[in-house]
């Protein structure tokens, strides 16, 4: 139908990664993901505390996926990353979760 948009499906996790540095872990995140990076979100900011980073994707060449990851470091825990994935289908949204855990 004309106008009409499907929902598609969001999906957030929260993981800790050995990563030491900001540049690793944005490059990390971004070979395990295997997708291209949106707009040099991969250009980091040293005075920033967080990291925003975007890829894009199609998973399997036809499903379109749009990953936003967070990386910060704290003292307790190391590296985070904070990651949201974007599809229009549930199943793929979760599976790419899997690429981190």
């Amino acid at each position: 139908m004309l106008g009409s948009h499907p929902k598609g499906s969001e999906v957030v996790s929260t993981f800790q990664l050995p990563f030491k540095t900001m540049e690793d872990a944005v490059e990390g995140v971004t070979k395990s993901f295997g997708m291209s990076v949106c707009e040099g979100s991969n250009k980091i900011n040293v005075t920033e505390k967080a990291h925003h980073l975007l890829l894009s994707g199609l998973f399997l060449n036809k499903e379109m996926v749009l990953v936003r990851a967070i990386i910060g470091f704290n003292q307790e825990y190391g590296c985070v990353l904070k990651v949201v994935v974007r599809s229009l289908n549930a199943n793929v949204s979760s599976i790419m979760l899997e690429v981190i855990s």
